[in-house]
């Protein structure tokens, strides 16, 4: 006897394994590098009105898996404390997906070759800023980590722009709304770690000035997001898709655990802002 109603044994074993298939996805960058950069590319491309182009798809993927992995398998130290189990995944998984990421990159790289050289040039950028990040350490030197990772991940509207001649005047304020977008991703992500930072010596926003004051420093970050929405609400009705993606920022900004959170919270509901933003584009298109 196991003591558990008719069924429960069944539904308690898929449970299991569709959690143990969510952490996989989103522990290996997966769930990031499709749900997260390849569906920011794709919003991009919607919210512009252009053919949505399955080459930047696949360029957005496979640098995110690239350029992600590499990460995830120097923060183990961190992770360690942070993220005890994505420390295990790593350093189980960790050499093999970066593997497997590189031809990928390489593959995506002839294939921006074959668009344009400004193509190529946007996406060496994040790679190369992520090859200091993970290797010069700079994540050590306050708000530089989240400054670089916001200029390197912003670059995905950049590709979108060397490919189509999508005018300044709405281009500019959407790479200013996306810099700002990252730029709280990556703050907030900073509160979950707060342990491992202090303990190994990383100045972050939340170590520095605490959560409360990082989280209004966030609020005030998307205040200036919806300041540069103004004058594309007043254009393409399109554009109105951002109004529930603030609400919904806003919204992580103001219930995101504080100290232990679900492993889910950060790896899904925030790392899945821009899947929320690309739904709202297509109803809108």
């Amino acid at each position: 006897m196991t003591g558990l109603p008719p069924g429960g044994e069944k539904e308690g074993f898929v449970r299991r394994h569709v959690t143990g298939a969510l952490k996989w996805l989103v522990f290996s960058n997966l769930y990031l590098a499709i749900f997260g950069h390849a569906a920011m590319t794709a919003s991009m491309m919607v919210l512009f009105r252009v053919p949505v182009n399955f080459v930047l798809l696949v360029i957005a993927f496979s640098g995110s898996m690239l350029i992600y992995s590499l990460n995830r398998y120097q923060d183990w130290q961190e992770d360690r404390i942070n993220l005890p189990e994505r420390s295990n995944f790593s350093t189980r998984y960790g050499r093999i997906i970066t593997g497997a990421s590189v031809p990928a990159f390489v593959v995506s790289l002839v294939f921006a070759s074959c668009l344009n050289i400004a193509v190529l040039a946007v996406v060496l950028f994040p790679f190369i800023l992520g090859i200091l990040y993970s290797h010069l350490r700079l994540k050590r030197i306050f708000l530089l980590k989240n400054l670089i990772i916001s200029a390197g991940v912003s670059a995905t509207l950049l590709v979108v722009v060397a490919v189509y001649p999508v005018a300044p005047r709405t281009w500019l304020p959407l790479y200013a709304i996306l810099l700002c977008g990252i730029l709280v991703n990556t703050i907030i992500f900073d509160i979950k770690d707060i342990p491992g930072d202090r303990f190994a010596g990383i100045r972050t926003l939340p170590v520095t000035l605490g959560e409360r004051r990082t989280r209004e420093i966030c609020i005030l970050l998307l205040a200036v997001m919806i300041f540069f929405s103004i004058p594309l609400l007043q254009g393409d009705r399109i554009f109105w898709a951002l109004v529930p993606f603030f609400s919904y920022i806003g919204g992580y900004i103001l219930f995101v655990p504080a100290g232990t959170s679900p492993w889910w919270f950060y790896g899904m509901v925030v790392d899945g802002e821009y899947l929320f933003l690309l739904v709202f584009a297509l109803l809108l298109r």
